[in-house]
């Protein structure tokens, strides 16, 4: 795997006060969080769910991840959104929700947000994952450079074996686009 095919981490942050009153604001996190779910309406119509919503504690429901938004949104002064992206290997939900589980729980001992919710997507041309998580504080720059590397590290290890176990079925990577879906 060459260094300019290292998977992709992405991480932005979003308000939930008001600059003017310091009340809570939640309606950038709830459209962000409706958005990782079901997309663009103009995209998706029909509105079906991108994806499977994942906890450090198993599969969560749509419902239950815009209820654990709002509250948090509402208890915390910043919303994380995290973009997790691979090149070249088909990877697993698992293969996502696994490297996360460690590497938030590698965290505790930090004050780096451990309690989250993430979701797979398969389209667009690299299979990613959505991952949200909220915080008092932001995060400091070099705290989320060195969880970001960790991140990439550990992404790339299940690549690399996702794509030795594709090399050894004869399976070969190809997307093919189908009314706004990536499918393969």
């Amino acid at each position: 795997m060459s260094e300019n095919a290292l998977p992709v981490v992405n991480a932005r942050y979003i308000p939930n006060r008001s600059k003017k009153t310091g009340k809570p604001i939640i309606q950038r996190t709830m459209k962000s969080v409706q958005y990782i779910g079901f997309g663009h309406k103009f995209e998706n119509p029909k509105e079906f769910q991108r994806g499977q919503w994942y906890s450090q504690d198993g599969e969560v429901a749509h419902n239950d991840v815009m209820e654990w938004a709002s509250e948090e949104a509402t208890n915390h002064k910043y919303t994380y959104t995290l973009v997790l992206s691979v090149r070249d290997a088909a990877m697993q939900d698992s293969d996502f929700r696994e490297t996360v589980t460690e590497m938030m729980s590698a965290q505790q001992e930090t004050d780096f947000p451990t309690d989250w919710r993430m979701m797979v997507h398969r389209d667009s041309d690299h299979d990613h994952a959505h991952l949200v998580m909220f915080r008092d504080k932001t995060l400091r720059k070099a705290q989320l450079a060195q969880w970001r590397q960790a991140m990439q590290h550990e992404l790339s290890i299940r690549e690399e074996q996702r794509l030795e176990e594709q090399r050894e079925q004869g399976i070969t990577r190809q997307r093919e686009y189908l009314g706004g879906l990536y499918m393969g």
